[in-house]
């Protein structure tokens, strides 16, 4: 399971399982993600962690253009550890 992207209607969460895909919304994330479909449940933070890494290794390749500062120069190596 894993955060596709962020829309304004929540957050669009891909959920894979060993048989099929399928995409739902959730609305917030509160502590765990369950999918309306199957079942399957994960960690909220574990997910967001996840999105902003591959995000920011999207946008700005593996080292990132912005290194551990971001754009606007406030470190935010601590928060996704």
């Amino acid at each position: 399971m894993q955060i596709d992207d962020k829309i304004t209607e929540g957050y669009v969460i891909l959920c894979h399982n060993k048989t099929e895909e399928h995409v739902f919304i959730v609305r917030t994330l509160g502590p765990a993600v369950e999918c309306p479909k199957c079942g399957s449940t994960a960690l909220s933070g574990d997910l967001a962690t996840d999105f902003v890494r591959r995000k920011r290794n999207g946008r700005n390749g593996a080292n990132g253009a912005n290194g551990a500062n971001g754009a606007n120069g406030q470190d935010r190596t601590a928060a996704s550890s």
